[in-house]
């Protein structure tokens, strides 16, 4: 079975602005999910 990387981030109020870049730093990522 093949494996899957999916990061999840969004963005509300109070938020860090650079979640996102520790997602990515992290490890490889097939897929990232956001929501606004």
């Amino acid at each position: 079975m093949k494996t899957i990387r999916i990061g999840g981030a969004l963005g509300f109020w109070g938020d860090r602005t650079d979640a996102l870049m520790d997602l990515l730093r992290g490890g490889p990522l097939d897929y990232i999910i956001m929501d606004y």
